[in-house]
């Protein structure tokens, strides 16, 4: 077993653009890859990574992007860190680090969004490598009376052959809130996204607050030859109160998404191809004392992707995915006249067109790695606008 953990480890190294967003956007974020990135799902991978500083391109304030079941999250934002080993212990701190869900469910009601996150990093070698880290954020703005806090903690382990981990929120929450005419009203179509008059304005209140109830992420995986069987389950939810605002007042926020899938990787002279397909069930639901809205997806996904040394210091990547077979989105808009708020209907569809298809870059210059991604592989079309959208910047020690 340890020659084999030798092995992973010397993949790693082989290949130093393993260590960003960049890197898993092209490849479709499938389950298989280990990088300081999915170090944030299972903080084990640390231990089989080089030492090193990275760096990840994107606005210093980033909100969610408006699909925001975890099948297609995923907005930049400026973060980094560091790790450095210390005999079989290997430890970090990475700054800018957030939830998805927590930023823009906050931003949007117009609270504070979590604002420079810490996070410490600690991993330990071994046949069977273990991991663990701890975020933390708090911030007090007096001039317009908000104030804000968020921590978590994510723990992991991992060998040749299987490996698990948990994700556990500790605590969010927000007071005091700016006026936005774009605070959710739920109802998702089939893609994530809302349509017009499903939101609903807010006005400032210094007394609202966002208080984060269940949060957490399970996940593990068994790995049989190039067959790598895994699953996980994600929930999250919030709780809303303005006497301000009375249509969003007392309402209460959840999540979930459940995914079970098998992917196989093979390996090729100078990198290696994947194929996986997954089973998917996600859920977004609304309610308060007078109505429940509620949209439930299944989706069907999938994935095929490759990532190959074209040169010895050029590494390009690709994937395509797409919803295949079953898929449908389900909207119920529970108890109360008009469903509650915007125009939420009783609707269920299949799942819309949805083909993507991802592509990327490492380009390794002694011990510097800069990876790129092209946003616009899904649109055909390549522009300034376009190009490397996301970017991080990495050096292996």
């Amino acid at each position: 077993m340890k020659k084999l953990l030798m092995i992973a480890a010397l993949a790693s190294l082989s290949s130093p653009a393993f260590a960003s967003k960049a890197r898993l956007t092209a490849l479709g974020n499938a389950d298989h890859l280990v990088d300081a990135q999915t170090a944030f799902d299972n903080p084990a991978h640390l231990a089989w990574l080089p030492d090193y500083i990275t760096f990840e391109g994107g606005p210093t304030n980033s909100a969610a992007p408006a699909n925001w079941n975890e099948v297609a999250m995923g907005n930049p934002s400026a973060e980094g860190g560091f790790t450095q080993s210390s005999g079989d212990a290997k430890w970090g701190a990475y700054l800018g680090r957030k939830s998805a869900f927590t930023q823009g469910n906050r931003t949007n009601l117009g609270f504070l969004g979590q604002e420079n996150t810490v996070e410490l990093q600690y991993a330990m070698k071994g046949p069977m490598a273990w991991g663990a880290s701890f975020n933390y954020s708090s911030s007090d703005k007096k001039s317009t009376s908000q104030k804000q806090n968020a921590m978590g903690l994510r723990l992991g382990a991992a060998t040749d052959l299987w490996e698990g981990y948990a994700i556990v929120g500790l605590g969010s929450k927000a007071t005091g809130s700016t006026a936005n005419a774009n605070a959710l009203a739920g109802d998702f179509n089939d893609n994530g996204t809302f349509d017009a008059g499903e939101t609903s304005a807010i006005v400032a209140d210094v007394n609202s607050e966002f208080k984060g109830t269940t949060g957490f992420k399970v996940g593990g995986a068994y790995k049989m030859d190039n067959i790598r069987i895994y699953g996980k389950m994600y929930m999250d939810g919030f709780e809303y109160t303005s006497t301000a605002n009375a249509t969003l007042n007392g309402i209460k926020t959840e999540q979930s998404q459940i995914d079970v899938g098998v992917i196989d990787n093979t390996k090729l002279d100078s990198g290696s191809w994947f194929y996986g397909v997954a089973y998917q069930m996600y859920t977004f639901k609304q309610s308060k004392t007078a109505f429940e809205n509620k949209t439930t997806a299944s989706y069907l996904p999938f994935l095929a992707g490759i990532e190959y040394g074209a040169t010895s210091w050029l590494d390009l990547r690709a994937s395509v995915t797409q919803n295949v077979l079953l898929g449908t989105v389900k909207n119920d808009d529970g108890a109360g006249a008009g469903g509650g708020l915007g125009t939420y209907v009783d609707e269920t569809n299949t799942v819309k067109n949805n083909t993507k298809v991802a592509a990327g870059f490492g380009m390794k210059f002694n011990k510097w790695a800069i990876d790129g991604s092209w946003a616009a592989a899904t649109t055909g079309t390549m522009n300034t606008t376009a190009f490397l959208t996301n970017l991080g910047l990495t050096y292996n020690f």
